[in-house]
């Protein structure tokens, strides 16, 4: 039996338990987990120790009463992710894949059954929920600590846009996982748009720049040394004129913004501590590939923070839903789930530009 105990009140949320050196855990044989009075968030927490390694694992879809002996039911040792127990937790919000998720990946890549998805989706919304339990553990956390109520309201806006949005979240990251195609070339500037419904959909590695729209448009000028500054001050309809400029010169493809789905699969989740030009870290625009250590999940860049980027997806009031963040946005209206921002079709806007999308004809 291993040894557990109840962290300090502040943090009654929280359950330890140690085991000794090089110790394999295995749930119901080598540790139990005893559960105290204490508010669980619609899950748990526990803080596994090894020596002085630590690793943070946290519980969801077990039904749990007061002092009552339970067995974690989705713990998977290898999935654990130890480290120095004085290190501060980062929270990965994007994990690898782990061996039964990618069993049964390819499980249905092999046999595409509508039993194989069901199974694929429901261990992804296992990992979803884990990562929905970090976010509610963050949210109580504020609420007990945070000395402005601005973090404690950005927080709450997460965490109600990750329960709210689930099935839908979990879809985008289904048909992206499974999406089966390559890169037909590698050494362009455009990458694949991994779950897009288009065909074959690609998205380019960053946001139009200064100099790019300045080959379609010569008339156009901007300041001296900023040609790789993502372009600003450009319409609706402006950006559309781009594109179908571009697709004039392809006779095998067309050329659009993206939707707003199409936007989120292409940046996929923001991670939390990401480095951007936002916040007015900066004095105002960058270059696009000011923070290009920064990528989205199709390995493009300059998504958050910056400058917004169109999207084609209007919302109820007929106005234009714009994504990503800007030099002067919070890192909060920077999340790629982030929908609040619009603009009107009509409008220039210095902190507005735009990405392309390119499909087969």
């Amino acid at each position: 039996m291993l040894n557990y105990s109840v962290a300090e009140i502040r943090k009654k949320s929280i359950i330890t338990f140690s085991a000794p050196e090089g110790e394999t855990l295995t749930p119901g044989k080598d540790y139990y987990i005893i559960t105290f009075p204490c508010d669980l968030y619609g899950g748990y927490r526990l803080s596994i120790y090894k020596g002085r390694d630590v690793a943070a694992y946290f519980g969801v879809h077990q039904k749990i009463q007061v002092a009552e002996f339970i067995t974690p039911q989705d713990l998977v040792e290898s999935d654990l992710e130890f480290a120095d127990i004085d290190a501060p937790f980062v929270e990965d919000e994007r994990p690898n894949l782990d061996a039964l998720t990618k069993s049964m990946l390819v499980a249905y890549q092999q046999s595409p059954t509508d039993g194989n998805k069901q199974a694929l989706m429901e261990q992804m919304g296992v990992k979803y929920d884990k990562v929905v339990a970090r976010k509610k553990a963050k949210l109580r956390q504020l609420e007990r600590e945070a000395k402005t109520p601005d973090l404690v309201a950005e927080m709450q806006d997460i965490v109600d846009e990750v329960v709210e949005n689930r099935d839908i979240r979990l879809e985008q990251q289904f048909w992206r996982l499974v999406d089966p195609r390559v890169d037909d070339n590698p050494n362009d500037l455009w990458l694949v748009l991994r779950g897009s419904s288009a065909k074959n959909a690609y998205v380019a590695y960053a946001p139009v720049t200064n100099k790019e729209y300045a080959m379609y448009d010569t008339g156009f000028t901007y300041p001296q040394g900023q040609e790789n500054y993502p372009v600003v001050n450009i319409s609706y309809s402006e950006a559309m004129a781009y594109c179908e400029w571009l697709g004039s010169k392809d006779e095998q493809h067309a050329y659009r913004l993206p939707t707003e789905e199409e936007w989120i699969l292409a940046a996929g989740h923001m991670p939390k501590d990401v480095k951007m030009n936002s916040d007015y870290v900066e004095k105002g625009l960058t270059a696009v590939d000011a923070y290009a250590e920064t990528t989205g999940a199709c390995g493009g860049i300059d998504f958050w923070g910056n400058s917004w980027e169109w999207t084609s997806t209007q919302n109820t009031a007929g106005l234009y839903i714009v994504k990503g963040g800007s030099w002067d946005s919070s890192r909060d209206a920077c999340r790629s789930e982030y929908s609040d921002d619009v603009r009107d079709a009509s409008g220039k806007y210095t902190n507005v530009g735009f990405r392309v999308v390119r499909v087969d004809l």
